[in-house]
Protein backbone atom coordinates (compact mmCIF):
# COMPACT_ATOMS: atom_id res chain seq x y z
CA UNK A 1 0.00 0.00 0.00
CA UNK A 2 1.22 3.48 -0.84
CA UNK A 3 1.89 5.79 2.10
CA UNK A 4 1.20 9.51 2.40
CA UNK A 5 2.11 12.06 5.04
CA UNK A 6 -0.38 14.73 6.09
CA UNK A 7 0.29 17.97 7.95
CA UNK A 8 -2.54 19.56 9.95
CA UNK A 9 -3.07 22.77 11.88
CA UNK A 10 -2.99 21.61 15.50
CA UNK A 11 -2.71 24.66 17.78
CA UNK A 12 -5.60 27.16 17.70
CA UNK A 13 -3.75 29.55 20.01
CA UNK A 14 -0.90 30.29 17.61
CA UNK A 15 -2.51 29.60 14.23
CA UNK A 16 -6.10 29.64 12.95
CA UNK A 17 -9.03 29.45 15.44
CA UNK A 18 -10.39 26.25 13.88
CA UNK A 19 -7.10 24.33 14.25
CA UNK A 20 -7.85 20.92 15.77
CA UNK A 21 -5.59 18.47 13.92
CA UNK A 22 -3.17 15.84 15.18
CA UNK A 23 -0.09 17.48 13.66
CA UNK A 24 1.57 14.86 11.48
CA UNK A 25 -0.27 11.78 10.18
CA UNK A 26 0.98 8.87 8.08
CA UNK A 27 -1.82 7.25 6.10
CA UNK A 28 -2.17 4.32 3.68
CA UNK A 29 -4.00 3.97 0.38
CA UNK A 30 -5.45 0.55 -0.38
CA UNK A 31 -5.86 0.84 -4.13
CA UNK A 32 -7.68 -2.49 -4.41
CA UNK A 33 -10.49 -1.29 -2.13
CA UNK A 34 -10.25 2.45 -2.75
CA UNK A 35 -9.90 3.22 0.95
CA UNK A 36 -7.62 5.25 3.22
CA UNK A 37 -6.50 4.45 6.76
CA UNK A 38 -4.37 6.08 9.47
CA UNK A 39 -1.09 4.33 10.37
CA UNK A 40 0.46 6.83 12.76
CA UNK A 41 -0.10 10.27 14.25
CA UNK A 42 2.00 12.57 16.42
CA UNK A 43 1.41 15.99 17.93
CA UNK A 44 5.10 16.56 18.73
CA UNK A 45 5.27 19.23 16.03
CA UNK A 46 2.63 21.95 16.09
CA UNK A 47 1.00 23.37 12.95
CA UNK A 48 3.11 21.48 10.37
CA UNK A 49 1.65 23.36 7.42
CA UNK A 50 4.27 22.39 4.85
CA UNK A 51 7.22 20.01 4.54
CA UNK A 52 9.97 18.80 2.24
CA UNK A 53 10.77 15.08 2.02
CA UNK A 54 14.47 14.20 1.80
CA UNK A 55 14.44 10.62 0.50
CA UNK A 56 18.22 10.27 0.79
CA UNK A 57 18.23 10.80 4.57
CA UNK A 58 14.65 9.74 5.43
CA UNK A 59 14.02 13.21 6.85
CA UNK A 60 11.21 15.70 6.76
CA UNK A 61 12.00 19.41 6.88
CA UNK A 62 8.85 20.86 8.43
CA UNK A 63 7.71 24.42 8.98
CA UNK A 64 5.47 25.16 11.96
CA UNK A 65 3.13 27.97 10.97
CA UNK A 66 2.52 30.24 13.96
CA UNK A 67 0.94 33.67 13.70
CA UNK A 68 1.37 35.06 17.21
CA UNK A 69 4.92 33.83 17.89
CA UNK A 70 7.88 32.96 15.69
CA UNK A 71 7.62 29.79 13.65
CA UNK A 72 9.94 26.81 13.80
CA UNK A 73 11.75 24.47 11.41
CA UNK A 74 11.98 20.81 12.43
CA UNK A 75 14.20 18.07 11.02
CA UNK A 76 12.20 14.88 11.57
CA UNK A 77 13.33 11.28 10.97
CA UNK A 78 10.11 9.81 9.55
CA UNK A 79 11.23 6.17 9.65
CA UNK A 80 12.39 6.19 13.27
CA UNK A 81 9.82 8.85 14.21
CA UNK A 82 12.17 11.13 16.12
CA UNK A 83 12.95 14.86 16.06
CA UNK A 84 16.61 15.37 15.13
CA UNK A 85 16.83 19.15 15.16
CA UNK A 86 14.69 22.26 15.64
CA UNK A 87 15.44 25.93 15.13
CA UNK A 88 13.47 29.16 15.02
CA UNK A 89 12.38 30.63 11.70
CA UNK A 90 12.69 34.09 13.27
CA UNK A 91 9.44 35.13 11.63
CA UNK A 92 5.66 34.86 11.76
CA UNK A 93 3.47 32.43 9.77
CA UNK A 94 6.22 30.25 8.31
CA UNK A 95 4.29 28.68 5.44
CA UNK A 96 6.70 27.13 2.94
CA UNK A 97 9.94 25.14 3.12
CA UNK A 98 12.29 23.82 0.45
CA UNK A 99 15.68 22.14 0.37
CA UNK A 100 18.73 22.41 -1.88
CA UNK A 101 20.60 19.10 -1.79
CA UNK A 102 23.64 20.56 -3.55
CA UNK A 103 24.40 22.90 -0.67
CA UNK A 104 22.55 21.03 2.14
CA UNK A 105 20.47 24.15 2.77
CA UNK A 106 16.90 24.52 4.07
CA UNK A 107 14.98 27.54 2.76
CA UNK A 108 11.71 28.88 4.18
CA UNK A 109 9.26 31.77 3.89
CA UNK A 110 7.64 33.82 6.67
CA UNK A 111 4.32 35.09 5.36
CA UNK A 112 3.26 37.56 8.06
CA UNK A 113 6.65 39.06 8.92
CA UNK A 114 7.51 39.41 5.22
CA UNK A 115 10.89 37.71 5.10
CA UNK A 116 12.67 34.53 3.99
CA UNK A 117 15.45 32.56 5.62
CA UNK A 118 17.98 29.84 4.95
CA UNK A 119 19.86 27.40 7.19
CA UNK A 120 22.91 25.34 6.21
CA UNK A 121 22.58 21.93 7.84
CA UNK A 122 26.33 21.19 7.78
CA UNK A 123 27.64 24.51 9.09
CA UNK A 124 24.51 25.77 10.94
CA UNK A 125 25.05 29.15 9.27
CA UNK A 126 21.95 31.11 8.38
CA UNK A 127 20.82 34.18 6.46
CA UNK A 128 17.65 36.28 6.12
CA UNK A 129 16.14 38.62 3.59
CA UNK A 130 13.48 41.17 4.53
CA UNK A 131 11.07 42.20 1.79
CA UNK A 132 9.60 45.70 1.57
CA UNK A 133 6.64 47.37 -0.09
CA UNK A 134 2.93 46.82 -0.65
CA UNK A 135 0.38 46.77 -3.47
CA UNK A 136 -3.15 47.96 -4.24
CA UNK A 137 -5.33 45.56 -2.21
CA UNK A 138 -5.55 47.41 1.11
CA UNK A 139 -6.83 44.40 3.04
CA UNK A 140 -4.40 41.75 1.80
CA UNK A 141 -1.43 43.69 0.40
CA UNK A 142 -0.62 46.14 3.17
CA UNK A 143 2.90 44.69 3.48
CA UNK A 144 5.12 41.95 1.97
CA UNK A 145 3.84 38.36 2.21
CA UNK A 146 6.33 35.88 0.69
CA UNK A 147 4.55 32.58 0.18
CA UNK A 148 6.39 30.10 -2.03
CA UNK A 149 10.09 29.45 -2.74
CA UNK A 150 11.25 27.18 -5.58
CA UNK A 151 14.42 26.48 -7.55
CA UNK A 152 14.92 26.94 -11.27
CA UNK A 153 18.35 26.11 -12.64
CA UNK A 154 20.81 28.37 -10.78
CA UNK A 155 18.15 30.67 -9.39
CA UNK A 156 15.67 30.87 -6.51
CA UNK A 157 12.17 32.17 -7.21
CA UNK A 158 10.01 33.60 -4.40
CA UNK A 159 6.40 34.75 -4.82
CA UNK A 160 5.36 37.76 -2.73
CA UNK A 161 1.58 37.99 -2.47
CA UNK A 162 1.81 41.35 -0.70
CA UNK A 163 3.83 43.26 -3.29
CA UNK A 164 2.81 41.52 -6.54
CA UNK A 165 6.42 40.59 -7.25
CA UNK A 166 8.37 37.43 -8.05
CA UNK A 167 11.86 37.77 -6.58
CA UNK A 168 14.76 35.98 -8.27
CA UNK A 169 17.88 35.25 -6.18
CA UNK A 170 21.24 33.72 -7.05
CA UNK A 171 21.26 30.03 -6.06
CA UNK A 172 25.00 29.53 -6.46
CA UNK A 173 26.09 31.43 -3.34
CA UNK A 174 25.57 30.74 0.36
CA UNK A 175 23.44 33.79 1.20
CA UNK A 176 20.62 35.79 -0.40
CA UNK A 177 21.68 37.90 -3.38
CA UNK A 178 18.80 39.47 -5.30
CA UNK A 179 19.25 39.40 -9.09
CA UNK A 180 15.94 40.75 -10.42
CA UNK A 181 12.18 40.84 -9.93
CA UNK A 182 9.17 40.06 -12.10
CA UNK A 183 6.24 42.46 -11.71
CA UNK A 184 2.92 40.60 -11.91
CA UNK A 185 -0.27 42.58 -12.62
CA UNK A 186 -1.28 44.75 -9.66
CA UNK A 187 -3.69 43.19 -7.20
CA UNK A 188 -3.20 39.61 -8.43
CA UNK A 189 -1.36 38.34 -5.32
CA UNK A 190 1.05 35.58 -6.50
CA UNK A 191 0.85 32.52 -4.22
CA UNK A 192 2.38 29.33 -5.65
CA UNK A 193 4.89 28.73 -8.44
CA UNK A 194 5.76 25.97 -10.91
CA UNK A 195 8.53 25.99 -13.46
CA UNK A 196 9.74 23.60 -16.14
CA UNK A 197 11.57 24.12 -19.40
CA UNK A 198 11.45 27.88 -20.00
CA UNK A 199 8.02 28.51 -18.49
CA UNK A 200 7.00 29.88 -15.10
CA UNK A 201 3.42 29.28 -13.92
CA UNK A 202 2.12 31.51 -11.13
CA UNK A 203 -1.18 30.89 -9.36
CA UNK A 204 -2.55 34.19 -8.06
CA UNK A 205 -4.70 34.01 -4.95
CA UNK A 206 -6.42 37.39 -5.03
CA UNK A 207 -7.96 37.21 -8.50
CA UNK A 208 -8.00 33.47 -9.32
CA UNK A 209 -5.65 33.54 -12.29
CA UNK A 210 -2.72 31.40 -13.44
CA UNK A 211 -0.07 33.52 -15.13
CA UNK A 212 2.12 31.83 -17.74
CA UNK A 213 5.53 33.41 -18.28
CA UNK A 214 7.98 32.38 -20.99
CA UNK A 215 11.70 33.16 -20.82
CA UNK A 216 12.80 35.20 -23.82
CA UNK A 217 16.41 34.38 -24.63
CA UNK A 218 16.97 37.48 -26.75
CA UNK A 219 15.91 40.03 -24.13
CA UNK A 220 16.79 37.77 -21.14
CA UNK A 221 13.42 38.59 -19.60
CA UNK A 222 10.39 36.64 -18.40
CA UNK A 223 7.47 37.61 -20.65
CA UNK A 224 3.81 37.15 -19.71
CA UNK A 225 2.18 35.21 -22.55
CA UNK A 226 -1.07 33.85 -21.07
CA UNK A 227 -3.62 34.29 -18.28
CA UNK A 228 -5.96 31.43 -17.36
CA UNK A 229 -8.84 31.51 -14.90
CA UNK A 230 -8.59 28.94 -12.09
CA UNK A 231 -12.37 28.59 -11.83
CA UNK A 232 -15.59 28.95 -13.85
CA UNK A 233 -16.69 32.56 -14.33
CA UNK A 234 -19.58 32.55 -11.85
CA UNK A 235 -17.25 31.41 -9.04
CA UNK A 236 -14.21 33.53 -9.84
CA UNK A 237 -14.88 36.10 -7.13
CA UNK A 238 -14.86 33.49 -4.35
CA UNK A 239 -12.50 30.76 -5.57
CA UNK A 240 -9.26 31.72 -3.72
CA UNK A 241 -6.84 29.27 -5.36
CA UNK A 242 -4.29 27.47 -3.19
CA UNK A 243 -2.21 24.54 -4.50
CA UNK A 244 -0.72 24.06 -7.97
CA UNK A 245 0.62 20.64 -9.08
CA UNK A 246 1.88 19.08 -12.30
CA UNK A 247 1.61 15.44 -13.41
CA UNK A 248 3.97 14.02 -16.03
CA UNK A 249 2.34 11.75 -18.61
CA UNK A 250 4.17 9.94 -21.40
CA UNK A 251 3.80 12.67 -24.01
CA UNK A 252 2.42 15.65 -22.09
CA UNK A 253 1.88 17.31 -18.72
CA UNK A 254 -1.29 18.17 -16.81
CA UNK A 255 -1.47 21.05 -14.33
CA UNK A 256 -4.11 20.99 -11.59
CA UNK A 257 -5.07 23.87 -9.30
CA UNK A 258 -7.27 23.78 -6.19
CA UNK A 259 -9.81 26.50 -5.36
CA UNK A 260 -10.30 26.73 -1.60
CA UNK A 261 -13.50 28.73 -1.24
CA UNK A 262 -15.39 27.42 -4.28
CA UNK A 263 -14.40 23.83 -3.37
CA UNK A 264 -13.14 22.65 -6.71
CA UNK A 265 -10.20 21.57 -8.84
CA UNK A 266 -9.45 22.75 -12.37
CA UNK A 267 -7.19 20.88 -14.79
CA UNK A 268 -5.18 22.11 -17.79
CA UNK A 269 -3.14 20.30 -20.39
CA UNK A 270 0.27 21.81 -21.06
CA UNK A 271 0.61 22.13 -24.84
CA UNK A 272 3.91 21.71 -26.66
CA UNK A 273 4.43 25.49 -26.78
CA UNK A 274 3.95 25.71 -22.99
CA UNK A 275 0.48 27.26 -23.14
CA UNK A 276 -2.30 25.90 -20.95
CA UNK A 277 -5.45 24.37 -22.41
CA UNK A 278 -8.49 23.96 -20.14
CA UNK A 279 -9.62 20.36 -19.64
CA UNK A 280 -12.09 20.06 -16.79
CA UNK A 281 -13.57 21.39 -13.54
CA UNK A 282 -14.11 18.96 -10.66
CA UNK A 283 -16.62 19.84 -7.96
CA UNK A 284 -15.58 18.41 -4.60
CA UNK A 285 -17.73 17.10 -1.76
CA UNK A 286 -15.69 18.76 0.98
CA UNK A 287 -14.86 22.32 1.97
CA UNK A 288 -11.57 24.18 1.45
CA UNK A 289 -9.23 21.97 -0.63
CA UNK A 290 -6.01 23.39 0.76
CA UNK A 291 -3.74 20.80 -0.86
CA UNK A 292 -3.83 17.61 -2.91
CA UNK A 293 -1.49 14.83 -4.01
CA UNK A 294 -1.49 12.29 -6.83
CA UNK A 295 -0.49 8.70 -6.16
CA UNK A 296 2.77 7.49 -7.70
CA UNK A 297 1.00 5.48 -10.37
CA UNK A 298 -1.17 8.49 -11.23
CA UNK A 299 -4.42 6.58 -10.71
CA UNK A 300 -5.62 8.38 -7.56
CA UNK A 301 -5.72 11.88 -6.11
CA UNK A 302 -6.02 12.64 -2.40
CA UNK A 303 -7.47 16.05 -1.48
CA UNK A 304 -6.89 17.68 1.92
CA UNK A 305 -10.16 19.41 2.86
CA UNK A 306 -9.14 21.82 5.62
CA UNK A 307 -12.58 22.93 6.81
CA UNK A 308 -14.35 19.58 6.35
CA UNK A 309 -11.72 17.77 8.44
CA UNK A 310 -11.08 14.88 6.10
CA UNK A 311 -9.07 13.58 3.13
CA UNK A 312 -11.05 12.86 -0.03
CA UNK A 313 -10.08 10.14 -2.50
CA UNK A 314 -10.88 10.33 -6.23
CA UNK A 315 -9.88 8.16 -9.18
CA UNK A 316 -7.79 9.49 -12.07
CA UNK A 317 -8.16 8.02 -15.57
CA UNK A 318 -5.34 6.94 -17.89
CA UNK A 319 -5.21 10.42 -19.48
CA UNK A 320 -4.57 12.03 -16.08
CA UNK A 321 -8.07 13.49 -15.74
CA UNK A 322 -9.73 13.35 -12.33
CA UNK A 323 -13.08 11.56 -12.23
CA UNK A 324 -16.11 13.22 -10.65
CA UNK A 325 -17.25 10.50 -8.26
CA UNK A 326 -15.94 10.62 -4.70
CA UNK A 327 -14.57 7.16 -3.81
CA UNK A 328 -13.98 7.46 -0.05
CA UNK A 329 -12.95 9.80 2.77
CA UNK A 330 -10.69 9.63 5.83
CA UNK A 331 -11.29 11.69 8.96
CA UNK A 332 -8.28 13.94 9.66
CA UNK A 333 -8.83 17.34 11.27
CA UNK A 334 -7.69 20.58 9.56
CA UNK A 335 -5.37 18.97 6.98
CA UNK A 336 -3.34 21.52 4.98
CA UNK A 337 -0.49 19.59 3.32
CA UNK A 338 -0.23 16.09 1.82
CA UNK A 339 2.59 14.26 0.00
CA UNK A 340 3.41 10.71 -0.99
CA UNK A 341 6.22 9.10 0.99
CA UNK A 342 8.36 5.94 0.77
CA UNK A 343 7.91 3.76 3.86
Amino acid sequence: MEKFIVGSYSDNKTSIPTACGAGLSIISLDDTKGTLSIDYQTNEIDNPSYFYINKKTDELYICSERCTVDGEITVYDYKNKIIKKQFSSNGKATCHVNYDDLTKTIYYTNYLSGDIGLYHLDTEEDDYYQFKGKSINKERQESPHPHCLIFHKNEIFVSDLGTDLIYIFDRTISNFLLKETIQVPKGYGPRHLLTFNNHLYVVCELNSIILNYSYDQASENWVLIQECATEMSELMNISNPAALKVVEKKDYRIITVSNRFSNGLRQFKVKKDGNLHFIKDIRLEGVCPRDFCFSKDGKWVLVAEQDSNFIELYKVNDEGIIEDQLVSTLKINTPVCIKTIDL
